[in-house]
C-alpha cells in the first residue's frame, strides 16, 4: 500500500495544485421508498443526473470541493415525476493514470409530484471511482461510476439507494 501512495505522489503526470471544476451528466438507477400516511414507493426507475464540483487541490492529486447534484425523473412503474438534489462536501484522490477515486457527504431532499409527502432535508452520502483522459495540459474529459446512499425523516421517512455513471469535463 506505502508503495502505491509513493508512487501517486511521484507521478508527474498527475501532480497539480490549484482550482478545480468539474461539470457532468449521466444516468442512475435504484430504488426509493417514502412511509407516509400514504406509504409510496417507487422501483427501478432510471434518473437523468446533472452534476457539478468547485474546489481546491491544495496538495498533489488530493482535491477537495463542493458538490451540486440534480437529478430527475425519466420513467418509473407508475409515471409520477421526482427528483432527489444532493449538495455536500468531499475529497478526491488521483492514482496514476489519472484513475480517481471520490467521497462526499451532504444533504438531500427528494421531491415526487402528485403526492402529499413532505420532502425536507436529510443527510446523504456518495462514493465513486473513475478515469480522466487529459486533452489539454488543464482538462480532461472522464467517466465516473457512484453510488450514492440518502435518508430524509422530515415527517415522512425517504430512504434511496442509486447506482450511476457520470460523463464529466474538468479542469485541473
Amino acid at each position: 500500500m506505502g508503495a502505491l501512495l509513493c508512487a501517486t505522489f511521484a507521478n508527474a503526470e498527475n501532480s497539480r495544485t490549484g482550482i478545480f471544476l468539474s461539470a457532468g451528466a449521466g444516468t442512475d438507477g435504484g430504488k426509493v421508498s417514502a412511509y407516509g400516511d400514504n406509504g409510496y414507493r417507487i422501483e427501478g426507475f432510471q434518473d437523468v443526473v446533472l452534476n457539478g464540483k468547485i474546489g481546491y487541490s491544495p496538495i498533489s492529486n488530493l482535491t477537495v470541493y463542493g458538490i451540486g447534484s440534480l437529478a430527475a425523473y425519466l420513467t418509473t412503474e407508475d409515471d409520477d415525476a421526482h427528483s432527489r438534489l444532493y449538495l455536500g462536501g468531499g475529497a478526491s484522490f488521483w492514482l496514476p493514470k489519472d484513475f480517481f477515486v471520490s467521497g462526499s457527504v451532504g444533504t438531500v431532499s427528494f421531491h415526487a409530484d402528485e403526492k402529499s409527502l413532505d420532502d425536507g432535508f436529510g443527510l446523504g452520502f456518495r462514493v465513486s471511482a473513475g478515469k480522466d483522459w487529459r486533452i489539454f495540459s488543464w482538462g480532461a474529459l472522464g467517466v465516473e461510476a457512484f453510488y450514492e446512499h440518502a435518508e430524509v425523516d422530515s415527517g415522512d421517512a425517504w430512504n434511496g439507494n442509486f447506482f450511476g455513471v457520470l460523463f464529466n469535463v474538468s479542469y485541473r
